[in-house]
C-alpha cells in the first residue's frame, strides 16, 4: 500500500511502509534477519580477501620493494625519482624518491608502500620536490644522470617485483 506518512521520524511520501506497534516506520522490505545475513556475508568476503595484501587505496596487492641507484664510479645518485613502468595498462603509477645514499623505497600511486608483482621497465626523473630545497638539478641546468635513463624505452633498466614479503633489488648501475 502506498501512503503518505507523517510520523515521529519525518515524512515519507509515496513509499510502502509497515509499522509495528511502537516501532515507528519500518524500512520497506528490509528485515533484521536479511540485514544480519548481508553483514555476515560482507564480513566473510572481507576476511577471505587476505591479510592486508590487497590495497583498496590502489585496487591491487602490493609488495615491499627497495633498491639503490649508483653511478658508474660507484657513487650514489643522490637526487631523482625512480619510475617503474609496467606493460599492463591497469597498473597504477609506481615510483620511489632517491635518498642521499642512492636508496629508494617504491610507492604505488604515491599512497601505498610497495608495488604490484610483475615485470617493469625503469626510468629516472628529476625530483620535482628537490627544487623546494634548492637541490634541484634543473636550477643548475644539468641532469644528474645520462639522458638515456630518462626514458624506460632507452634506459635498459628492468626489474621484477615478486609476490613476496620483501623485494631487495640489485643496484641499478648507470654507465
Amino acid at each position: 500500500m502506498t501512503v503518505a506518512h507523517n510520523g515521529p521520524h519525518g515524512s515519507i511520501a509515496g513509499v510502502t511502509t509497515r509499522t509495528r506497534r511502537g516501532a515507528g516506520p519500518a524500512l520497506s522490505g528490509l528485515r533484521i534477519g536479511s540485514l544480519a545475513r548481508w553483514l555476515t556475508a560482507a564480513a566473510l568476503a572481507a576476511a577471505a580477501a587476505g591479510c592486508g595484501e590487497s590495497r583498496p587505496e590502489v585496487g591491487v596487492a602490493t609488495y615491499p620493494v627497495q633498491g639503490k641507484v649508483v653511478l658508474a664510479n660507484g657513487q650514489p645518485l643522490t637526487s631523482g625519482v625512480v619510475v617503474f613502468v609496467s606493460g599492463g595498462s591497469t597498473t597504477p603509477p609506481v615510483s620511489g624518491v632517491l635518498g642521499p645514499d642512492g636508496s629508494f623505497v617504491l610507492m604505488t600511486d604515491g599512497v601505498v608502500a610497495g608495488a604490484p608483482a610483475g615485470e617493469y621497465k625503469v626510468r629516472l626523473e628529476i625530483d620535482p620536490d628537490a627544487s623546494a630545497t634548492g637541490t634541484s638539478p634543473r636550477k643548475r641546468n644539468a641532469v644528474p644522470f645520462p639522458a638515456k635513463y630518462g626514458k624506460e624505452t632507452t634506459s635498459g633498466l628492468t626489474a621484477t617485483v615478486k609476490a613476496e614479503p620483501a623485494n631487495e633489488l640489485r643496484p641499478f648501475v648507470l654507465n
